[in-house]
Protein backbone atom coordinates (compact mmCIF):
# COMPACT_ATOMS: atom_id res chain seq x y z
CA UNK A 1 0.00 0.00 0.00
CA UNK A 2 2.88 2.74 1.00
CA UNK A 3 4.38 1.27 -2.19
CA UNK A 4 1.83 1.97 -4.29
CA UNK A 5 1.58 5.74 -2.66
CA UNK A 6 5.26 6.65 -3.23
CA UNK A 7 4.81 5.56 -6.68
CA UNK A 8 1.60 7.67 -7.36
CA UNK A 9 3.55 10.30 -5.50
CA UNK A 10 6.86 10.07 -7.51
CA UNK A 11 4.87 9.89 -10.94
CA UNK A 12 3.18 13.45 -10.22
CA UNK A 13 7.10 14.58 -9.16
CA UNK A 14 8.87 12.98 -11.89
CA UNK A 15 6.33 14.84 -14.37
CA UNK A 16 7.85 18.68 -12.97
CA UNK A 17 11.41 17.95 -14.01
CA UNK A 18 10.75 16.10 -16.94
CA UNK A 19 12.67 18.98 -19.67
CA UNK A 20 13.76 18.31 -23.22
CA UNK A 21 17.49 17.54 -24.38
CA UNK A 22 19.82 14.74 -23.69
CA UNK A 23 20.17 13.57 -20.23
CA UNK A 24 23.46 12.74 -18.67
CA UNK A 25 24.22 9.50 -17.46
CA UNK A 26 23.47 8.12 -13.88
CA UNK A 27 25.76 5.61 -11.84
CA UNK A 28 23.63 4.23 -9.01
CA UNK A 29 25.11 2.60 -6.10
CA UNK A 30 22.75 1.10 -3.42
CA UNK A 31 23.14 -2.04 -1.85
CA UNK A 32 19.33 -1.85 -0.52
CA UNK A 33 17.40 -3.71 -3.54
CA UNK A 34 14.59 -1.42 -3.17
CA UNK A 35 16.38 2.10 -3.01
CA UNK A 36 18.04 1.05 -5.69
CA UNK A 37 14.87 -0.16 -8.14
CA UNK A 38 13.09 3.32 -6.40
CA UNK A 39 15.67 5.75 -7.34
CA UNK A 40 16.20 3.94 -10.83
CA UNK A 41 12.28 4.04 -11.31
CA UNK A 42 12.30 8.09 -10.22
CA UNK A 43 15.80 8.64 -12.84
CA UNK A 44 14.34 6.38 -15.56
CA UNK A 45 11.40 8.28 -15.65
CA UNK A 46 13.30 11.43 -15.38
CA UNK A 47 14.96 10.36 -18.84
CA UNK A 48 18.15 9.92 -17.38
CA UNK A 49 20.32 7.16 -18.46
CA UNK A 50 21.11 5.15 -15.49
CA UNK A 51 23.50 2.20 -14.61
CA UNK A 52 22.65 0.30 -11.40
CA UNK A 53 24.95 -1.27 -9.22
CA UNK A 54 24.95 -3.02 -5.38
CA UNK A 55 28.70 -2.44 -4.45
CA UNK A 56 31.55 -0.68 -5.04
CA UNK A 57 32.86 -3.72 -7.08
CA UNK A 58 30.09 -3.95 -9.07
CA UNK A 59 30.38 -0.59 -10.22
CA UNK A 60 33.51 -0.63 -11.39
CA UNK A 61 32.92 -3.11 -13.47
CA UNK A 62 29.81 -1.43 -15.21
CA UNK A 63 32.37 1.14 -15.94
CA UNK A 64 34.43 -0.75 -18.19
CA UNK A 65 34.40 0.64 -21.86
CA UNK A 66 32.21 1.59 -23.72
CA UNK A 67 30.23 2.82 -20.39
CA UNK A 68 31.15 6.08 -18.64
CA UNK A 69 28.84 8.33 -16.18
CA UNK A 70 28.87 11.86 -15.74
CA UNK A 71 27.42 11.26 -12.50
CA UNK A 72 27.84 8.88 -9.69
CA UNK A 73 24.70 8.63 -6.93
CA UNK A 74 26.34 6.44 -4.17
CA UNK A 75 25.40 5.46 -0.58
CA UNK A 76 27.92 6.38 1.59
CA UNK A 77 27.65 2.63 3.37
CA UNK A 78 28.86 -0.13 0.90
CA UNK A 79 29.85 -2.93 0.67
CA UNK A 80 33.90 -2.95 0.48
CA UNK A 81 35.15 0.43 -0.63
CA UNK A 82 32.59 2.87 0.86
CA UNK A 83 31.13 5.82 -1.53
CA UNK A 84 33.91 8.13 -0.59
CA UNK A 85 36.56 5.54 -1.45
CA UNK A 86 34.58 4.37 -4.73
CA UNK A 87 34.12 8.35 -6.06
CA UNK A 88 37.87 8.76 -5.47
CA UNK A 89 38.84 5.67 -7.52
CA UNK A 90 36.38 6.45 -10.04
CA UNK A 91 37.56 10.02 -10.66
CA UNK A 92 40.73 8.75 -11.41
CA UNK A 93 39.23 7.41 -14.94
CA UNK A 94 36.74 10.39 -14.88
CA UNK A 95 38.41 13.56 -13.68
CA UNK A 96 34.62 15.48 -14.75
CA UNK A 97 32.63 13.28 -12.47
CA UNK A 98 30.24 14.52 -10.36
CA UNK A 99 29.38 13.09 -6.98
CA UNK A 100 26.05 12.83 -4.85
CA UNK A 101 26.22 10.80 -1.95
CA UNK A 102 23.37 9.57 0.44
CA UNK A 103 23.63 8.50 4.08
CA UNK A 104 21.11 7.02 6.65
CA UNK A 105 23.72 7.73 9.42
CA UNK A 106 23.24 11.63 10.23
CA UNK A 107 24.86 11.33 13.36
CA UNK A 108 28.36 11.24 11.26
CA UNK A 109 30.08 14.47 9.94
CA UNK A 110 30.91 14.16 6.78
CA UNK A 111 31.13 18.51 6.16
CA UNK A 112 35.42 17.79 6.10
CA UNK A 113 35.73 15.21 3.44
CA UNK A 114 32.40 16.47 1.60
CA UNK A 115 34.44 19.77 1.07
CA UNK A 116 37.64 18.23 0.06
CA UNK A 117 35.96 16.17 -2.53
CA UNK A 118 33.72 18.21 -3.67
CA UNK A 119 30.52 15.94 -3.39
CA UNK A 120 27.11 16.92 -2.19
CA UNK A 121 25.27 15.12 0.25
CA UNK A 122 21.40 13.74 0.35
CA UNK A 123 20.18 12.35 3.97
CA UNK A 124 18.26 9.25 3.66
CA UNK A 125 14.78 9.14 3.76
CA UNK A 126 14.88 11.83 1.21
CA UNK A 127 12.10 12.28 -1.47
CA UNK A 128 11.91 11.42 -5.43
CA UNK A 129 11.73 15.71 -5.62
CA UNK A 130 14.73 16.43 -3.44
CA UNK A 131 16.44 13.88 -5.62
CA UNK A 132 15.71 15.33 -8.96
CA UNK A 133 16.50 18.98 -7.97
CA UNK A 134 20.16 17.79 -6.37
CA UNK A 135 21.03 16.06 -9.77
CA UNK A 136 19.35 18.82 -12.03
CA UNK A 137 21.49 21.27 -10.06
CA UNK A 138 23.98 19.29 -10.58
CA UNK A 139 24.14 19.07 -13.54
CA UNK A 140 22.77 22.30 -15.22
CA UNK A 141 19.71 20.52 -16.40
CA UNK A 142 17.50 23.73 -14.60
CA UNK A 143 13.81 22.51 -13.62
Amino acid sequence: MQENRFRKRRNRTVAQFLNKGPRPTILVVEDDNRVRDAVCGVLNAAGYRVLAAASSSHARELLKPPNSVDVLFADITLPGKNGFQLAEDLRGAIPHLKVLLASGYPEYNYSEIKREMQVLHLAKPYSAALLLQSLNAMVGTGA
